[in-house]
């Protein structure tokens, strides 16, 4: 929704490559969408799963974490 946005400012910041800088964060976004409370109970409600919100959110947030930092290092390397 603001990868324009972000594209324009780091441009005026100089930054260089300014699809990395919304590429890092569309990662970074999706990362943190993958363990958003809202995302795991309108999941364990289609599913059935109701009070098991505490057990998704352990089970996903190793994954969460190693999709940021793999997608962090790779922005890092590439700029």
């Amino acid at each position: 929704m603001f990868a324009k946005l972000q594209a324009n400012v780091a441009h005026q910041l100089n930054y260089g490559n300014s699809d990395w800088l919304v590429a890092a964060n569309t990662t970074g976004a999706t990362g943190g969408k993958m363990i958003s409370p809202q995302s795991i109970a309108i999941a364990t409600a289609a599913c059935d799963m109701q009070g098991r919100d505490g057990e998704i959110l352990k089970a996903a947030l190793p994954y969460a974490l190693l999709y940021i930092a793999v997608g962090g290092l790779m922005v890092l390397l590439a700029v």
